[in-house]
C-alpha cells in the first residue's frame, strides 16, 4: 500500500515538473524573440543618458579673460556679453551645390551656415579634371570663398579612390602598371594639397582603400603609406584623413580595419586622422552602445576620429538590426540622429561629425530619396530642426550682462570653440579648446 500511495506521489510530483517545464519552455519560446529588444533597449537608454551627461564634462571647460585699459590696469566690475560663434567641434556637411546663378543659391546657403562650421567640398577625380581642363574649379572655389567669410572650416573629398568617380574615363588605369598607378595618383595628391593648402583645411587623402583596391597595387599598405608621405610634405597639417567605411557599429576596434590602421601606425604613415562612414542605406538603425563601442575600440590607436559620411532614412524603409522596430520616417529620422550626436559628441576621441547631404536632392540616386535634412523644397524637417537645436541651443554658450570680479577678471564655465565678446561697446573674439590654456588678457581702447 505504502509502494502504491509513494508511486503515485512520485507520478504526480513527475507531472507537475513535466508540466512546469513545458509551460517554461513555452513561454521562454515566446519572449525570447522579445528580450534581446528588450535589454537591448535597456543598454541603449543608458548609453544615451551617460552621454548626455558626460558632454558637459568633455566639451566644456573653465575660459578666464582679464579685462584691462591701455595702460594695463584692470577693469573692475564692468558688465561684458558674450557668446560662442563655433564651436571647437567641427560639425560639418555636405556643401556640394553652392551656386551663385541659382534663385535658390541665398536659401540654401542661409539655411546652411545656420547649422555648421565644418564644409565639404567635392574633389572626385572624373567630375574635376577632364583631358584638356578643369570644369569644377570655378564653382568650387567660389565655393571655398563663401564658407571662408563666413569663417567655415572646408575639407576635401577625396583624393585618391577606386571608383568610377574617382577614375575619369581618360585614365586607362587597367593598362597602366603599378608605379604608373602609384605616381599618378600621388601626382594628384601633391597638386591638390599645394593648390588649396591655404584654403583647404583638412582632406580625405585616401577614400575606401580596403573595400575598392586598385587593380595591381599587390601591397596596399606600402600604397596607402606613399599617398600620406606625399600628402604630409605637400601640406605638413595635422588634417590628413584615412577615410573608409564598414566600421561603426560593426568591429568595435577589433578587426581588418584595426589591423590595417595599426600597421600604418607601426611603420609610421603620417596620417592624422580616422575617418568613419555610416551610411545607413540599408535601414539600419546603430545602436548607441554600437556607436560608443567602435568609437571607444579604434580610440586604443591614439589617432582623433571623424565621423565624416552619416546618411539617414526618412522614407518608409523598415527599420533593420535593432531593438528600435517600424519603419523610417521624418521624426525617426530626427529621433535616431539625435541620439547618434549626442553619442557621439560625448565621446572624447570624436572631433567630427558630418552630415552626407543636405537637402534631398544632394545624392541623385532613387535608393537614397529622403536622405537629406532638408526637403527638395527647402522646407525643413525634423532632423534638420533637431541638429540646429542640439548645435545653436543645447550645446551653445551665451551670457548677457555678466560683471567683471575686483581684479578685472571674468571666468565661466562654457563649451570651446570661438567666442565673441562685448565691453564697453569693443567686441573682441577668443578661441578656447579642449588642449588649450584658455586664459585671456584682453586690452580696452
Amino acid at each position: 500500500m505504502k509502494n502504491q500511495t509513494y508511486s503515485s506521489l512520485t507520478n504526480k510530483v513527475l507531472g507537475i515538473i513535466l508540466t512546469v517545464a513545458f509551460f517554461s519552455t513555452f513561454t521562454l519560446l515566446m519572449i525570447s524573440p522579445i528580450l534581446p529588444n528588450y535589454f537591448g533597449k535597456l543598454w541603449d537608454e543608458k548609453i544615451f543618458r551617460d552621454a548626455q551627461e558626460n558632454i558637459d564634462k568633455i566639451r566644456k571647460g573653465t575660459i578666464r579673460i582679464q579685462f584691462t585699459n591701455s595702460t594695463g590696469d584692470p577693469i573692475l566690475n564692468t558688465a561684458v556679453n558674450l557668446t560662442l560663434d563655433m564651436h571647437e567641434f567641427l560639425f560639418g556637411a555636405m556643401f556640394f551645390h553652392y551656386d551663385e546663378s541659382s534663385p535658390t543659391n541665398e536659401l540654401y546657403t542661409s539655411m546652411w551656415i545656420d547649422v555648421f562650421n565644418f564644409g565639404i567640398l567635392p574633389f572626385y577625380y572624373a567630375a574635376w579634371e577632364n583631358a584638356t581642363s578643369y570644369p569644377e574649379e570655378a564653382r568650387i572655389n567660389s565655393s571655398i570663398a563663401f564658407l571662408e567669410s563666413h569663417g567655415i572650416t572646408t575639407k576635401g573629398h577625396c583624393i585618391v579612390w577606386n571608383h568610377p568617380a574617382g577614375v575619369p574615363e581618360w585614365l586607362d588605369i587597367d593598362n597602366m602598371t603599378k608605379q604608373e598607378i602609384i605616381d599618378h595618383y600621388t601626382n594628384r595628391i601633391a597638386t591638390l594639397t599645394q593648390k588649396y593648402r591655404n584654403n583647404i583645411s583638412y582632406w580625405d587623402v585616401t577614400n575606401e582603400m580596403l573595400h575598392r583596391k586598385f587593380p595591381k597595387i599587390d601591397n596596399l599598405e606600402e600604397f596607402v603609406h606613399e599617398c600620406f608621405i606625399t600628402a604630409k610634405v605637400a601640406v605638413p597639417s595635422n588634417n590628413l584623413i584615412f577615410n573608409d567605411y564598414g566600421m561603426l557599429g560593426h568591429t568595435f576596434g577589433i578587426g581588418e580595419m584595426e589591423s590595417f590602421l595599426a600597421r600604418l601606425n607601426e611603420r609610421g604613415t603620417p596620417y592624422d586622422i580616422i575617418g568613419m562612414q555610416d551610411h545607413l542605406m540599408d535601414s539600419d538603425w546603430t545602436p548607441t552602445y554600437e556607436i560608443k563601442g567602435t568609437l571607444d575600440g579604434f580610440s586604443k590607436l591614439e589617432k582623433p576620429i571623424h565621423i565624416t559620411e552619416i546618411m539617414v532614412s526618412s522614407y518608409g524603409a523598415p527599420i533593420t538590426n535593432s531593438w528600435k522596430k517600424g519603419v523610417w520616417s521624418e521624426d525617426l529620422q530626427a529621433e535616431f540622429l539625435e541620439r547618434f550626436y549626442t553619442t557621439a559628441f560625448a565621446n572624447p576621441a570624436c572631433e567630427a561629425l558630418l552630415y552626407w547631404g543636405f537637402e534631398d536632392r544632394d545624392v541623385d540616386h532613387s535608393r537614397y530619396d529622403g536622405y537629406g535634412l532638408v526637403r527638395s523644397d527647402f522646407t525643413p524637417k525634423p532632423s534638420y530642426n533637431i541638429l540646429k537645436h542640439l548645435i545653436k541651443e543645447r550645446w551653445h554658450t551665451e551670457f548677457t550682462n555678466i560683471h567683471t570680479d575686483s581684479n578685472g577678471i571674468l571666468e565661466f564655465t562654457g563649451f570651446f570653440g570661438t567666442y565673441n565678446i562685448t565691453v564697453n561697446n569693443q567686441t573682441f573674439q577668443v578661441v578656447s579648446g579642449r588642449n588649450l590654456d584658455n586664459s585671456f588678457t584682453i586690452q580696452l581702447v
